[in-house]
């Protein structure tokens, strides 16, 4: 049985020699670099005076029409039949025109956001290759916790690819090209 894993064991050494010597690795935080990068925060800016307004607004709405929700289930059993009916179809038709509003800003933002998108992971995407190619990296990967519970510091290659983001960003003009 020991002799079974001390095989095993030279095996998986004698195998993972060449993985290990197959070259640098690096990890990056994407969600990390998004957030702190220019391109990030321009995208985060641009979302929010298109649509910030319109959202802020919406939720005052729905908060309005949560609230009047709660007052009617508790006054309901105190109305009459009639009055209980008609508010009942009153917040009805309310919560079918917030609905509408809902929807409607969604499919409005859903193009802007995927062009946003878009341009944004090219940005990440290129900065990625030049920075790895510039630092002797063989392969980059985005850093998630489930995915990979332990990476050490000495692989984690966020700071100079989000550099590198920021500096690609300002190169091509620092404006999302989109309607």
């Amino acid at each position: 049985m020991i002799r079974s894993i001390v095989m095993a064991l030279a095996i998986c050494l004698a195998c993972s020699a060449p993985a290990l010597a197959a070259g640098k690795i690096g990890i990056v935080n994407l969600i990390g670099i998004t957030a702190n990068s220019d391109v990030g925060k321009a995208a985060d800016k641009l979302l929010q005076d298109r649509f910030g307004k319109e959202r802020t607004a919406l939720e005052k709405q729905g908060e309005t029409l949560k609230k009047d929700m709660d007052q009617f289930r508790k006054q309901a059993a105190a109305m009459s039949e009639d009055a209980r009916n008609k508010k009942g179809r009153d917040l009805q038709t309310r919560i079918q025109e917030f609905e509408k509003k809902q929807n409607d800003l969604n499919q409005r933002i859903a193009p802007v956001q995927g062009a946003v998108d878009k341009q944004l992971l090219e940005v990440l995407s290129e900065a990625c290759s030049t920075y790895a190619k510039n630092n002797g990296f063989d392969l980059i990967l985005n850093y998630n916790p489930s995915i990979t519970p332990y990476a050490s510091e000495s692989v984690n290659a966020s700071e100079g690819v989000l550099a590198e983001a920021n500096k690609i960003w300002k190169k091509k003009g620092g404006k999302f090209n989109v309607k």
